[in-house]
């Protein structure tokens, strides 16, 4: 499933912070330098005590942004000029960019793990191989 987001239960579906909401949270699958580097990241943080907006647990992943606007009219921000602008008029402070994909562009297909199955939340680039990739029997679609 790498190059997809999933989306899994963290808490009960009454939970809100600022990084779960419905009780849910959802992270990218990457593998490559960016996964070292998320590895190292997660290492170095492993000790640090639990944080409220996990619900009291020790969650020591880094918390990343793609640089979309959810609703934006214009869609997902595929042009490295406008990421770092997006980025730069927020105050980020680290923007990690990496060689661009060949083909379709846009936000990754979310992937919701649930109880009952695998749900798409959104589409987005090669949804259909990712589809594939789920056991037939958690499959919801």
């Amino acid at each position: 499933m790498t190059g997809s987001f999933i989306r899994v239960r963290f808490r009960s579906a009454d939970f809100q912070s600022p990084t779960i909401r419905d009780g849910t949270h959802q992270g990218v699958l990457l593998d490559g330098p960016h996964r070292q580097l998320f590895k190292r990241i997660e290492a170095a943080f492993q000790a640090h005590p639990p944080e409220p907006i996990w619900g009291g647990v020790n969650y020591a992943a880094p918390l990343c942004t793609s640089c979309n606007m959810s609703g934006d009219p214009e869609g997902s921000i595929v042009r490295t000029e406008k990421a770092l602008a997006f980025a730069r008029l927020r105050g980020l402070r680290l923007v990690l960019t990496c060689p661009p994909a060949a083909g379709e562009l846009g936000s990754y297909p979310v992937l919701g793990y649930e109880p009952a199955g695998v749900r798409v939340h959104r589409p987005g680039p090669c949804l259909e191989r990712f589809k594939e990739k789920v056991p037939p029997a958690l499959r919801t679609w």
